[in-house]
């Protein structure tokens, strides 16, 4: 090369240009979260048609593979906010009022399942992102980052309900009090039965601390080889389904276990997580492709989970253990992945309405409350007509659940000291298909 002369001379520049080093900036351990790169998006991506761009993307040093998915999808993923998740947020909360409200018809189930699905692609997102910059896990801090999001809020709902039913002599059922306060209370009414008290949302909370306890073990086990975690996820998906639906027929548990437990639900927060694995590794073109092929595409995942809960309304909870559980959550995975594409187009920009962005930053106060609201505010305003007796069920749901997240959420999140950064042994930080950045978590 060296002998070559001024006649080889513009043949190097261009492989040089080809992988410029400084576009990695944001991927090379101990550098910066607050990258440049995606501080330019912390308010969401802007401009350029969405659908129809495509940004490459190296997934490997070498560049022997490159994943093409939405402009709009990469900017999203890359923000210090994702786009379009604090409005699947508010749609999750909404579905689980409107069942406590009138559990005839509304889908509470799908609105549950849209928060597992969606915490386990967060999480994973997270985690993913911070090995990309830094070359290792913050093991403690994860926990610690994890409980303060969710426990301290946790404990002032139950001691203060609690405190509430015993003045007003109400019924409290306290091995449920107790189970909940030990995140297992999904195991003793997957058990013993729901007593359907202001307590029974709760199992729902104790799945996810169960699942932000084990995860990240398995994730720092196999997190050298990417394609190896996500082999891991997919066989253990697989073996989830035929393990639930082997119990359920043979009637070796209750309704309520399979609806409940971890081993038996496990599968809709790791589907999450292996797409956000697929994503990073640039496996999911194809499908992101199909599936963002224009703003209309949603619409269609739309009437399928519609189409799907209407088989649940038709066969009941035989559909819903055996097929639902599997169909449901990848098409609320897809439509999580196209909220965020499309969440700055024409038709879905409500998504980023800033009310709407509102009701989703307190969703988990919403979650807290509206079991101890919605059932008093009916009984007690029941003579008003049925629409506006909603609607002032969802105003006094949105006003206590604000007061909680201002009053008690927001200040116990801020509230803390730095822990200590405990780290996983370091590896080499890598290029992804789509690169990390520090996401704010939900």
């Amino acid at each position: 090369m060296r002998s070559s002369g001024t006649r080889h001379r513009a043949v190097p520049r261009p492989a040089r240009i080809s992988r410029p080093r400084t576009q990695r900036a944001p991927d090379l351990p101990r550098g910066n979260p607050a990258s440049t790169l995606s501080a330019s998006f912390e308010r969401g991506p802007g401009g350029g048609e969405i659908g129809t761009d495509r940004m490459q993307a190296q997934a490997s040093p070498t560049g022997s593979r490159e994943a093409g998915y939405p402009a709009s999808l990469t900017a999203g993923l890359m923000a210090r906010r994702i786009p379009g998740l604090d409005g699947m947020r508010a749609l999750g909360s909404f579905a689980v009022i409107a069942y406590h409200y009138t559990p005839r018809w509304a889908p509470g189930g799908l609105g549950v399942m849209n928060f597992l699905v969606l915490s386990g692609f967060l999480i994973t997102w997270l985690l993913l992102g911070e090995e990309d910059r830094k070359g290792s896990i913050g093991v403690r801090a994860f926990y610690v980052r994890r409980t303060r999001h969710i426990v301290p809020a946790f404990f002032v709902f139950l001691f203060a309900t609690t405190a509430a039913l015993l003045v007003l002599d109400k019924r409290i059922v306290w091995a449920q009090v107790i189970t909940a306060s030990l995140f297992v209370v999904n195991y003793w009414q997957g058990i013993v039965g729901d007593p359907n008290t202001a307590f029974s949302h709760t199992w729902a909370l104790a799945l996810e601390l169960q699942f932000y306890l084990l995860w990240p073990l398995l994730f720092l086990a196999l997190r050298r080889d990417r394609r190896r975690l996500a082999g891991t996820l997919v066989v253990i998906l697989a073996a989830v389904w035929a393990y639930r639906s082997v119990m359920w027929l043979s009637g070796a548990v209750p309704q309520g276990y399979v609806y409940e437990a971890f081993d038996m639900r496990a599968d809709h927060l790791l589907l999450g997580c292996l797409v956000a694995v697929l994503l990073k590794t640039g496996s999911m073109r194809s499908y992101v492709s199909v599936v963002t092929d224009n703003a209309l595409m949603p619409l269609l995942t739309i009437v399928l989970i519609g189409a799907s809960a209407v088989c649940e309304k038709i066969w009941g909870v035989e559909y819903r253990n055996i097929i639902g559980f599997i169909v449901n959550p990848i098409l609320l995975m897809t439509l999580l992945l196209q909220a965020i594409t499309f969440a700055t187009t024409p038709g879905w920009k409500w998504l980023e309405w800033r009310w709407v962005r509102y009701l989703g930053t307190i969703s988990y106060s919403v979650y807290l409350y509206q079991q101890v609201i919605v059932s008093p505010v009916k009984e007690h305003l029941g003579f008003l007509p049925e629409p506006l007796l909603f609607l002032t069920t969802l105003a006094a749901v949105y006003a206590i659940s604000s007061a909680a997240y201002y009053l008690v959420e927001k200040p116990l999140r801020r509230s803390r000291k730095s822990a200590p950064h405990v780290t996983a042994a370091p590896v080499a930080a890598r290029p992804a298909a789509i690169p990390g950045a520090a996401v704010e978590p939900g």
